[in-house]
Formats: structure tokens, sequence, C-alpha cells
């Protein structure tokens, strides 16, 4: 791989993916909607080029700019909005769907045509109600549960039409678990939940329920392992730790330094009026809210772990340990 081509790239995400390219050697283009900081990105000692063109990914000509430096050997499609509870959902499905048609559009008609990791999430592979029976590559959400997942099923569903169609397409599927870590730059709601709980000595109230958590840089160096070694049409999840939400909560505990004291599980029936009326607060103050009803419903009782498995046996990836990634939330 000598050149690349990042979409999303002022992401959390993206951004890490772009900055472990550049430290390969690759000459990397940066697509986004917003302005891609080129400083955060690149370090003195990277011997590669960064460019940085700001535009859309449905829009062909924001592609055909970014592309005009010649064809690359990997398209790394990161693309996509964040979903805080404000944004418009046609929008999300928009980006989702037809960011990836209109960039399988431009890959087809390119020759030779390059790689593609396609960046999905680990949210379309649904919960569980037992704790014990983790998630594979083979399950899927049989339900949207937020606007967001909702978008990336319909975008997974659509790769899978256009694979179908065109089975020469090489396209390789990641699907990165609550995803947290350092140098986040529009500060992500899994992030400033995590810090939040860094902060506070005791985080008195939790829920019955768990999810997967895992580094931002080992997500990035899964998806340049994809490429490396991925099997084309095939879905990868990295994933990291399996946590209750209790188990989190003390884990934020010691990581910060705090004696961990045991949280309160709350009832549902006390839990969501409460959430109801901090979420209409921080609303009406123009502030996004800590966590939302909607959020809080979907998990209650219902557990988002994961098996990456499969990603280790085919891919190489190893995630690192918790303390180490919550040490660097932390410290942001």
């Amino acid at each position: 791989m000598k050149r690349a081509l990042v979409t999303g790239a002022a992401g959390h995400i993206g951004g890490w993916v772009t900055r472990l390219l550049l430290e390969r050697g690759v000459s990397v283009t940066a697509l986004d909607r917003r302005p891609v900081n080129v400083e955060a990105l690149r370090h003195p000692s990277h011997g590669a080029s960064l460019r940085a063109i700001t535009g859309d990914v449905r829009k062909p000509d924001a592609l055909k700019r970014a592309l005009d430096v010649g064809p690359p050997d990997a398209i790394f499609h990161l693309a996509m909005e964040l979903w805080t509870g404000t944004e418009s959902p046609s929008e999300l499905t928009s980006i989702a769907v037809d960011g990836i048609d209109i960039l399988l559009d431009v890959v087809a008609s390119m020759s030779p045509s390059p790689r593609v990791v396609y960046t999905s999430s680990c949210a379309t592979l649904g919960v569980s109600r037992d704790p014990t029976a983790p998630c594979t590559e083979r399950d899927r959400a049989q339900h949207a549960s937020t606007p967001y997942v909702a978008a990336k099923l319909a975008a997974e569903a659509r790769l899978r039409e256009r694979l179908e169609e065109a089975r020469d397409v090489d396209v390789v599927t990641t699907l990165p678990s609550m995803t947290i870590g350092p140098r986040d730059p529009r500060g992500t709601p899994s992030n400033r939940r995590v810090a939040a709980m860094l902060k506070s000595w005791w985080n008195p109230l939790t829920l019955a329920g768990g999810l997967n958590v895992v580094d931002v840089r080992d997500v990035a160096l899964g998806h340049l392992q994809a490429f490396d070694h991925g099997a084309t049409g095939a879905r990868y999840i990295l994933g990291g730790h399996n946590l209750t939400f209790a188990e989190l909560t003390r884990a934020c505990q010691r990581a910060a330094g705090w004696r961990a004291l045991p949280p309160v599980s709350l009832p549902a029936r006390l839990l969501l009026p409460g959430v109801r009326a901090v979420q209409a607060l921080t609303t009406r103050l123009g502030r996004r809210p800590f966590v939302t009803t909607e959020q809080v419903e979907q998990r209650i009782g219902r557990y988002a772990f994961v098996d990456h498995s499969l990603a280790s046996e085919q891919l190489g990836y190893r995630p690192r340990a918790l303390a180490e990634t919550l040490r660097a939330v932390a410290e942001r």
C-alpha cells in the first residue's frame, strides 16, 4: 500500500487510521465534510504526504478531487455522522447508504480498483439478554435501536446488494464496538461518558446490562490489518473487553485512583423519569445530554457483548489492556 484515501478523516477513528497510515509511509488523502486538522495528524517523523480535502462523500465531484492524484491502493470508508439525539434520521441514512453507493460507483470505474475497508458498527449485530452469549459476525440486529443503527443496517444491506451485483469489487467490513481513547477531536458520546465517569469519585447509579469497550488505537490498527489480511466480503468484529455497567464503573474508579465503591442499580421505573428530566433540562439549555432516555431504555437488561476471535485468528488483531485505555482517556 503506497497511497490511500480515508473518508471521515476528521473523526476519532478516521484520524487514527490516517495517523497509522502515515506512520507506515503511506501517502494519504483525507476527505471529510468538516475541515481536517492536518497538523494534528501529521508527525515530523512521517515521510509520507498528507492531503486534506473538505467535501461530502455523497458528491462525486468531491471524490474525484480526492482521487485526482491517482488511484489509491486502499480506501478506508469511515464517513458517518455521530448520533447524539438531535441529528436528522434521513440525513444519517443518506450519508450511510448514498455514501457507500457513490463510493462503489467510483471504485468500479477505476482500474485497477482499490480494496475498500468499510467501517460499520457492532451495533448492527444486536444485543442479548444472556451475558454468556456474545454476538459474532453471523449475527444481525432484528430491529434498529436508534437512527444511527438503522442507517448502518441499511448501508450494510446495500453493500451486500452491490457485492452480489459486482463480485469483483473488493470490500472488507469492520465492526468496531464502543470506541474510546485519546485524541478525540469532536468529543464522541462514548468518550464523554467514560471521561465523566473517570472524574467522579463515585458513580452512584448503574444499569443492569453491559457493553464492549475498545481502544480507538486498536480499532485503527484493525482497519489496516483488515486491508492486509481480511477476506473479501467478510465482516470482522473489532472489539475489546466485555463489561457489565457495574464492572465498567469500578474499572473507571480504579483507573482514576478512587476507592472502588459499589454502584447502586436502580430499577427502570425509578431511573427513567430522572433521565428524562435531565435530558429535557440539558436540551433546553442547548447542551448535549450525558445520556438519553432512548439509550437507557435500549440498554437496561441487555448485553452488547461481542466475540472478536475471528479478527484475532485471521487478522492478528489484539486489543490492549482496558486500564491503559482508561488512563489515556483520563489524560486527554
